[in-house]
């Protein structure tokens, strides 16, 4: 199978030495055995993360289920609908333009790639079916978002869950200081092995003046999270995956996607798409 480096974008910088911007899918290649950490992360537990979405993507719509050539992750909304990064319907081509993927293969239900239990859910999903945001920028990755509906819904269990959307008046920036946890199955350190099982960690929000010490242009649709202590991050593989936290009521809600971090992983800040920014496209797609 033909196997695409990891696309990456250069932005500015002036915090640290190298400013590449880099997209989180992760190539099959990457892939070991193994139950090492996101990046300094943690382990998830059985019912921790219902709403999660491992997302498969394929260059033709012929190929065999195992021989994907991207990973992400996506986020279960309603049954029938998901939501993902923009860039995860893409794959980089080897003249360097962008590609969109003519498959998908969704799982919902599972913490570990071995998972094949009675809950676990899979479903065979088409390119029609995928809606990046119409001003998506490969080039910027502003308006990294799309979404992904599932013709046939996924069925309720105590493994398949969905997640609130926030409100609509809803203001990442409100949450500065606040612990935001992000989920994933990708790389477990800079160029290493994904992540056998299911992943997560803490990080903090941070207000766009601190993100910009590091990135100065920071899309206008995104918002940052570092983890000082310990170093934990997202890395490659982890692109579409969710952000949560409590809101105003209480309520697990996703606020973010995964979207970008420095080109290696483990040093702060990284970056998500806000997702209340886009609750209107959400609204016009898919009614909720």
């Amino acid at each position: 199978i033909l196997l695409v480096v990891t696309c990456t974008v250069t932005l500015s910088a002036t915090k640290v030495a190298n400013s590449t911007l880099m997209i989180h899918m992760v190539s099959p290649k990457n892939f070991r055995n193994g139950t090492s950490k996101i990046v300094n992360g943690y382990q998830a537990q059985l019912y921790q993360f219902p709403y999660y979405l491992r997302l498969l993507g394929y260059r033709n719509a012929w190929q065999d289920l195992e021989d994907y050539n991207y990973e992400c992750g996506a986020v279960l909304i309603s049954l029938g609908w998901s939501i993902t990064a923009a860039h995860c319907f893409y794959a980089q081509n080897f003249n360097g333009q962008m590609d969109f993927l003519e498959k998908f293969y969704v799982i919902a239900g599972i913490i570990n790639r071995g998972d094949h239990h009675s809950n676990v859910q899979y479903r065979v999903i088409m390119s029609e079916y995928a809606t990046p945001h119409r001003e998506y920028s490969h080039e910027t990755l502003e308006n990294d978002i799309g979404i992904l509906k599932i013709p046939v819904p996924f069925l309720w269990t105590v493994h398949v869950d969905i997640i609130s959307l926030p409100s609509y008046n809803f203001n990442i920036m409100d949450y500065v200081g606040e612990v935001a946890v992000a989920s994933g199955f990708g790389l477990t350190s800079t160029n290493g092995p994904s992540s056998y099982d299911l992943q997560y960690a803490y990080l903090d929000v941070i207000s766009r003046r601190e993100c910009k010490e590091t990135f100065i242009d920071i899309p206008q649709s995104a918002f940052c999270c570092k983890d000082s202590e310990y170093d934990s991050s997202i890395c490659q593989g982890d692109s579409g995956g969710p952000i949560t936290l409590y809101d105003v009521n209480y309520r697990i809600t996703v606020v973010g996607v995964s979207s970008f971090t420095s080109e290696k992983c483990g040093v702060p800040p990284q970056g998500f798409t806000d997702v209340a920014r886009f609750r209107p496209f959400i609204k016009e797609v898919t009614g909720l």
